[in-house]
């Protein structure tokens, strides 16, 4: 083994790239047509703006080869097996940026336009979709940088080889020294050992494919290894992808993520026009995708002053991609394709079946308004419209509520995963707090003084959900970087606000607890959750136990549910469900026995008949989606089965009219 020396990180800072902070401008040679109708500032905001994600240094990236080979990672060649879209004044694909910050070495990283920008390509024609689903293969991607740096590591620990002295000249420059080798060594066995067991994680939760990626479960398990996961562990696999959701309209809604997971709390100690809640999802977001993070209470002769973390958050940015949202129209259905005649018999007919069989769970919500506020409600709640309704997977014992039925997989996960405490002991629980103050004025009469009082600070129990650390981290890395709130728009400060604001800066939390955290002396004790489980029926038998206990212990959420929302471009989202298992609306609209349980995803044609994903094209990557596995059992997270409405078929007519009614939406 070689002998390490020098601080990490001081070698890129003398070798950093060439600058090219400014990549990532939308590519052309697409339509934007859309009628999304998306300022171009807001847009440029989208595609160029670093929200700190920091995946590796920009000279690994460029000196980066395939292992076992001698193709470049960086080529346009390479990376077109994971992307389809790729920035106009890079090789970069799209949504891919560099992050600059002081005192480091540019690094490559992700801003939302990376999973959330999509392309519809039909006869010639392709559509950028702003907001869409992307396509990009992140498990793939993931897993060949790993490998590749993982090779090197080998290579330079035995002192063989040609691949590293090849990948440490490109970086060094020749002739180097020794230390310089050494420290380059170092940082490298640095981020294997951080990412290692999150890595782990993404290649045992079996094919994501392109499109579709783990993101909450890769976010969870980040937070247990900054807890401090005892040696041995392993952390639950990523079994349950997703369907990158569209974010259209998420602006204007109390909750995101398709399990509901995220809620957006108003007026709490942060700025007038910023949704404490939005910020809060978009951070914990950061987490999952490589923003450094660490916790400073064992830091040497560190006074553990909240928030007691450091971490490469670029909180402004972060407020200015949500504000660029707001601006975002929901696309509309191209006419190139074929115009809808909104007053021929099949849109009324369609729109006849919409309103009996669709609209008691998915608003018809107006795609010009981007103000209204879309409330929460659950099945069969009266609520005003809009609303997005929330459903349980399946049935749950002390619940009326009707279930959708459809996969369980990535619900339960999330609120089955447990993490040991570790090093969050020596944290105050403060959005523990946070929560119960806004809990205590929500009502109204009560001063942020008189609340304040009633502040408890707790601290975090062993075998604590992770979705509490998530929370807790967002809080801190938000209150870290609190001078850029400040500075992007103080003047905005609600009274109230303001009070709690500097309540907390002036020392509500003052010196966390600073226990020192002995990992030999505090058991493991995360529960066993549903991740990796054989079937859904296991699925479903393990969450249901899971959260009724937790319901007895007066914590965490009772119900795993979905979120049916209003479907605004809907044509324009797939495939369809929260897993992505559905590849069209007429698939969806027919009895679960008869969807398509195998399809291309990723580089594939649009149907605009079916109204989603078509035949593979014959340029590009694309990935097979299969429901059963090779014994022909359904592969847990992968299930097509829920949402069969109505009770009676749908006839080929019907489904061709309700087809025509949800293009104009």
């Amino acid at each position: 083994m070689r002998i390490l020396i020098l601080c990490f990180g001081t070698i890129f800072c003398l070798f950093a790239p060439v600058d090219r902070a400014s990549a990532c401008t939308a590519p052309t040679g697409y339509s934007y047509t859309l009628a999304q109708d998306w300022p171009k500032a807001d847009r440029t905001t989208w595609y160029k703006t670093s929200q700190g994600s920091r995946l590796l240094p920009m000279a690994w990236y460029d000196a980066l080869v395939l292992k076992g080979g001698d193709t470049r990672f960086a080529s346009r060649s390479n990376q077109q097996r994971y992307a389809s879209l790729f920035c106009d004044d890079s090789d970069l694909p799209l949504g891919f940026v560099i992050d600059q910050a002081e005192g480091k070495p540019d690094a490559l990283g992700l801003t939302c336009a990376a999973c959330h920008t999509g392309v519809l390509d039909y006869n010639g024609q392709a559509f950028i979709v702003e907001g869409g689903s992307s396509e990009l293969d992140l498990q793939t991607y993931l897993t060949d940088i790993f490998a590749a740096l993982d090779g090197l590591f080998t290579e330079a620990s035995s002192g063989e080889g040609t691949a590293w002295p090849a990948f440490a000249a490109e970086i060094l420059g020749e002739p180097y020294s020794r230390a310089q080798e050494d420290a380059l060594f170092e940082d490298l066995a640095t981020w294997l050992e951080k990412r290692y067991q999150v890595q782990q994680s993404i290649e045992a939760g079996g094919v994501w494919g392109h499109g579709r990626t783990d993101a909450v479960q890769v976010i969870l398990n980040t937070a247990s290894v900054i807890s401090g996961t005892r040696a041995g562990a392993t952390l639950p696999a990523s079994t349950a992808p997703v369907s990158i959701p569209h974010v259209w309209n998420a602006h204007q809604m109390e909750r995101v993520q398709w399990n509901g997971s995220a809620r957006k709390v108003k007026d709490i100690g942060v700025l007038k026009t910023i949704e404490f809640g939005s910020v809060i999802r978009d951070v914990a977001e950061l987490i999952g995708v490589f923003g450094e993070i660490e916790l400073t209470t064992s830091t040497p002769n560190n006074t553990a002053t909240y928030p007691s973390l450091k971490s490469s958050t670029k909180l402004a940015n972060i407020v200015r991609l949500e504000r660029a949202l707001e601006t975002l129209k929901s696309p509309a259905w191209p006419a190139e394709w074929g115009a809808v005649d909104v007053n021929g018999t099949d849109y009324a007919r369609g729109k006849a079946l919409y309103d009996e069989n669709c609209a008691q769970c998915h608003s018809v919500l107006d795609r010009e308004n981007l103000t209204v506020r879309i409330a929460d409600a659950a099945y069969q709640e009266q609520a005003v419209e809009p609303v997005t309704r929330h459903l349980p997977a399946f049935s749950m014992p002390g619940t009326k509520a009707t279930p959708v039925g459809t996969d369980p997989m990535m619900a339960c996960n999330a609120q089955t995963h447990t993490s040991w405490a570790g090093t969050f002991q020596a944290l105050h629980n403060s959005f523990g707090a946070l929560r119960k103050l806004n809990a205590d004025m929500a009502g109204g009469g009560t001063t942020v003084v008189s609340a304040l009082r009633n502040v408890k600070l707790d601290k975090f129990p062993e075998g604590v959900a992770t979705l509490r650390l998530i929370e807790e981290l967002s809080l801190r890395m938000i209150y870290e970087k609190n001078a850029e709130l400040t500075a992007l728009q103080a003047e905005d400060a609600k009274e109230h606000a303001r009070g709690l604001y500097d309540a907390i800066l002036g020392g509500l939390f003052g010196t966390d607890p600073g226990r020192k955290v002995d990992p030999a002396s505090i058991p493991d004790v995360p529960e066993q959750g549903t991740h990796g489980l054989k079937t859904v029926k296991d699925v479903e038998a393990r969450c249901a136990e899971f959260l009724l206990a937790q319901k007895e212990k007066g914590q965490g959420e009772f119900l795993p549910e979905y979120k049916a929302r209003p479907l605004n471009g809907i044509f324009a989202s797939a495939p369809y469900l929260h897993n992505g298992s559905v590849p069209t609306l007429d698939d969806l609209l027919k009895p679960v026995d008869q969807r398509n349980t195998s399809f291309a995803t990723g580089a594939v044609y649009f149907d605009p008949v079916k109204v989603g994903l078509g035949a593979p094209k014959p340029v590009g990557a694309s990935t097979p989606f299969q429901m059963h596995d090779a014994e022909g059992r359904i592969i847990p997270g992968n299930s097509n089965q829920g949402h069969a409405y109505p009770d009676v078929p749908f006839s080929d007519t019907d489904r061709a009219a309700l087809i025509a009614y949800l293009k104009t939406l």
